[in-house]
């Protein structure tokens, strides 16, 4: 799509970029997808279906629609901005191709379901599916946002707290070799 990559104004490009870099982002993170594979060998269709089954558990799809959604919400607001009389049937696209998008979703999910499949064993996905449907499992995925985001502001206010630190620690040091800072 060069013709809709150029018609992007500066800034605005970054946002589906930025969206689409989430994604692998909370694939490779959020997932925790290995970087190692477990077999050189292609797996075989038993060991794909756990790959399939622990992605579903982990709700992988919901990562994909809430890109689509997402680049649909901004190609559609790029759309308007130049043509603000035609926001309907822009609109009305905009929910067509996201759904043509979120039907060509399978061949995504059976790449992450084969990546989990190479990236560990069978019986290490059936420990892994184990455990995320069992009770403390099945917590922890539901926990996780909240858990996540509390480590995240704690993270934040320290890194505050350090930052100021290091600046103090900083211009004592500069200060002892005659160095205003």
């Amino acid at each position: 799509m060069p013709g809709a990559a150029a018609a992007m104004k500066k800034g605005q490009g970054m946002t589906v970029m930025n969206r689409m870099m989430a994604l692998v982002f909370v694939l490779a993170i959020g997932f925790g997808v290995a970087t190692e594979r477990a077999s050189a060998q292609e797996p075989s269709a038993e060991h794909l279906a756990l790959g399939a089954q622990l992605s579903e558990i982990l709700n992988t799809n919901e990562a994909f629609d809430t890109v689509v959604r997402a680049l649909r919400s901004d190609v559609v607001r790029l759309a308007v901005s130049g043509n603000p009389d035609k926001a309907e049937a822009i609109n009305a696209a905009g929910d067509e191709v996201a759904a043509e998008i979120r039907s060509e979703g399978a061949s995504l999910r059976a790449e992450v379901a084969r990546i989990y499949a190479t990236s560990y064993t069978e019986e290490e996905l059936s420990e892994l599916i184990a455990f995320y449907s069992s009770g403390v499992g099945a917590k922890f995925l539901t926990q996780r946002q909240v858990v996540d985001r509390s480590i995240l502001e704690a993270t934040i206010v320290w890194g505050d707290l350090m930052s100021e630190r290091i600046v103090t620690l900083m211009r004592e040091k500069l200060a002892a070799e005659g160095i205003e800072f």
